[in-house]
């Protein structure tokens, strides 16, 4: 199963993050396999201790370094929930607890989109080796290619609205679902020009979906990462900035009366840090 957020046991592995991406659509390379985790789910945790696993959290948070990667506008920090980017969404799968500290999948996307996203990671239906789609897909890692094709399958099938919460002045989404599970979070506000004047032009790409689940814990054996969390080191890497200073601006430097150095651009002027 492909997963932002953590991978489960057995045979469990962590994931590689990058720092940035360029603009367009993901590449199949090595990028989008440090963007993607896989998580094992299902027949593996069969055999473990008596007693459930806590799967009750229904939020993914995301938290980006700069809170204008997900906003529209310049983020106005006394009404963070004003021109946040837009995001629709789908669930690929929920959590089930086995009774014996272990959890697993269940489908519930059902489109067409979602045999189309197996078959492009090389699903076989003829294989009774797996009980679902799920288990087969939990069994194996997916190369930087596959995630890309896997994600690229489902990313049409989200097309229900969700307004996440901000908090922390913009750099912090919350998404709040009904259940614990496997969601596709797609972003819907495309490439953002932020800011173009007569000396500086600020673009944000459009970013990337965030495949994610939701937080798991008391899982025997343990889910690596399981916290419901995308940190800055897979959030920053889902989309980029593009700053760029004009023909005919100005930028000069000079000390201050308090022989701090100003940096100055055009009419504007700051104190350096």
């Amino acid at each position: 199963m492909v997963h932002d957020a953590h991978r489960v046991a057995p045979a469990s592995r962590q994931q590689r993050h990058p720092a940035h991406e360029q603009h367009g659509e993901p590449r199949a390379d090595a990028d989008v396999a440090r963007v993607m985790h896989v998580v094992r789910l299902g027949a593996g945790t069969a055999n473990a201790a008596e007693g459930d696993a806590n799967i009750s959290g229904n939020a993914i948070t995301v938290i980006s370094t700069d809170d204008q990667q997900l906003y529209t506008q310049p983020v106005d920090t006394n009404n963070l929930q004003s021109n946040l980017c837009t995001f629709k969404y789908v669930e690929f799968a929920k959590y089930v607890a086995n009774g014996a500290g272990g959890v697993q999948l269940e489908g519930v996307a059902t489109a067409d989109a979602v045999n189309d996203a197996f078959t492009a990671v090389g699903y076989d239906a003829s294989n009774t080796t797996y009980r679902t789609q799920q288990d087969w897909l939990g069994s194996i890692a997916l190369t930087a290619q596959q995630t890309t094709e896997f994600v690229n399958a489902l990313k049409d099938s989200a097309i229900t609205d969700i307004t996440p919460t901000a908090s922390n002045d913009g750099t912090t989404l919350t998404f709040t679902f009904t259940e614990g599970g496997l969601y596709l979070i797609v972003y819907q506000s495309g490439e953002l020009t932020i800011e173009d004047n007569a000396t500086h032009k600020l673009v944000w790409a459009a970013n990337k979906p965030f495949l994610a689940g939701t937080a798991i814990t008391g899982a025997n054996p343990n889910v690596n990462n399981a916290t419901g969390v995308l940190g800055t080191n897979i959030v920053d890497a889902k989309s980029t900035e593009q700053e760029t200073f004009k023909a005919g601006s100005v930028s000069w430097q000079k000390a201050g009366t308090d022989g701090v150095a100003l940096t100055v651009l055009n009419s504007r002027c700051t104190k350096a840090t």
